[in-house]
């Protein structure tokens, strides 16, 4: 599951409905935006076929698209017009 948002991480226990979707198996995509998730599921799905492993490198920063806790003054927002 990824979000929507610019900046910040998916919560999958804070909400009823995340955690509905994480009992039955979603599982979280941190920062990542959603077409950098499809492109890695792709890749893994395509190098491994053990779905515990698969699970495993989702959730691991593998090439920098996962990102650590970012502060508020690491944020890189566009300067105003």
């Amino acid at each position: 599951m990824c979000s929507q948002c610019i900046f910040g991480k998916v919560h999958m226990h804070v909400y009823s409905n995340a955690i509905n979707l994480a009992n039955i198996g979603v599982i979280p995509g941190e920062d990542m935006l959603s077409e950098t998730a499809f492109i890695k599921l792709a890749w893994l799905l395509g190098n491994y076929k053990d779905k515990d492993e698969i699970k495993s490198f989702i959730g691991k920063n593998l090439r920098g698209e996962i990102n650590g806790r970012l502060l508020a003054d690491q944020f890189h927002l566009p300067s105003p017009c």
